[in-house]
Formats: structure tokens, sequence, C-alpha cells
């Protein structure tokens, strides 16, 4: 298993282990960061372009997963 996999399976983790993100969940990035700061450093220090490919490839995941979301909340309200 790649650092980059081991950084990624990290960060869904600690994202499960937040009950509730209030009305500002951007306020948890600094947090989940320094939790996760042993795994970004091991990520660092191995600095190889297929862990980058493979964060590049999981954010626009979460980039789309984000937007099927928004689409689906708001179809939800149009039916109300």
């Amino acid at each position: 298993m790649s650092k980059a996999t081991k950084l990624l399976m990290a960060l869904d983790r600690v994202l499960l282990a937040i009950d509730d993100f209030g009305d500002d969940p951007l306020s948890e990035i600094d947090a989940v960061l320094t939790r996760l700061e042993p795994d970004i450093q091991q990520v660092e220090i191995r600095g190889r372009d297929k862990h980058q490919a493979e964060i590049y490839v999981a954010r626009d995941r979460a980039s789309v997963k984000v937007e099927v979301l928004n689409r689906v909340m708001e179809r939800c309200h149009q039916k109300r």
C-alpha cells in the first residue's frame, strides 16, 4: 500500500470520526491536517510522482462527489 493510499485512508477515518461539522465545516481543516501530519510527512518524504497522481485523482473524485451531492440536494428541495 502506498503512502498516498495510507494518507487517504487516514483522512477518511478522521472525517468519519467527526459526528457534526456544525455551521462551518471548513473550520475543521486545521484540526484534520494536524491529525494527519505524520501521514502527510511520509508522503512528502517519498515525493514520488505516483503519490501525487493518486492524491490528484482522489481530489478530483471528491470534487465530483461534492457536485453530485449538491445537485441531489437541489433536486430534493425543488420537489418540496
